[in-house]
């Protein structure tokens, strides 16, 4: 099968009570898919999204991605995770990261992207990976307007509040069979704005979401 047809098949498989488990189980965690699983992330941080990294490998070796876009870096984990499945995968791709560090909602400024993600990108994935310094929300989709995206991370706690406002937006850029995967959902506030977005989300699309480590939902058409 397509790799984009088995995300999807799991992720709709609660609304489909007689799907063929046997034949799904074979696909999800055949060797190709299911030995991501367990490889050791090159770049490690003292943050709860190191935990959903594995997950991320999976995502990644389902889907297998040609383009991807990381929109709040932050200290890198989410990003060079994804820049490492690609790598395994092989052949020609990109994962574009764009990072807020330093910024706030009401910032407008550009701080410099963090020396060590420099070096662990020029070291390790420099013809994979491209780190910006996201100056503004509403530059967020430059460069990707043309739907040729496969895979868009949302980390929501590296980036100002309202970034999952901007998720429709961003999902313009993804191409029909790919992935939205937003991490952080644990800090919405209730009655919010970013609140009442990802609800127009889970009603539009497949969904799997896991609470724990700060929460993390995956979103595919």
């Amino acid at each position: 099968p397509r790799p984009d047809s088995i995300i999807a098949r799991a992720m709709s498989i609660s609304s489909h009570k007689h799907a063929n488990l046997t034949s799904l189980s074979t696909e999800l965690f055949g060797p190709a898919v299911f030995g991501p699983l367990f490889l050791r992330p090159r770049l490690v941080a003292n943050t709860p999204a190191l935990a959903h990294v594995p997950l991320l490998f999976w995502v990644c070796a389902a889907l297998r991605p040609r383009h991807a876009v990381v929109k709040g870096v932050g200290q890198g984990v989410l990003h060079f995770a994804v820049c490492q499945a690609l790598e395994r995968i092989g052949g020609v791709s990109s994962c574009r990261g764009v990072g807020f560090w330093g910024l706030t909602a009401d910032d407008h400024g550009s701080a410099n992207i963090p020396e060590e993600l420099l070096e662990h990108q020029n070291m390790l994935y420099e013809d994979i990976s491209t780190l910006e310094q996201g100056d503004d929300l509403e530059s967020l989709v430059d460069g990707n307007r043309d739907a040729s995206v496969d895979l868009i991370v949302l980390d929501l706690t590296s980036a100002p509040e309202g970034l999952l406002q901007r998720a429709q937006t961003l999902l313009d850029c993804l191409h029909q069979s790919g992935v939205l995967l937003v991490y952080g959902t644990d800090s919405i506030k209730p009655q919010s704005a970013d609140a009442a977005a990802i609800e127009r989300l889970f009603s539009k699309f497949n969904s799997a979401s896991f609470q724990h480590d700060k929460g993390l939902t995956l979103f595919n058409s």
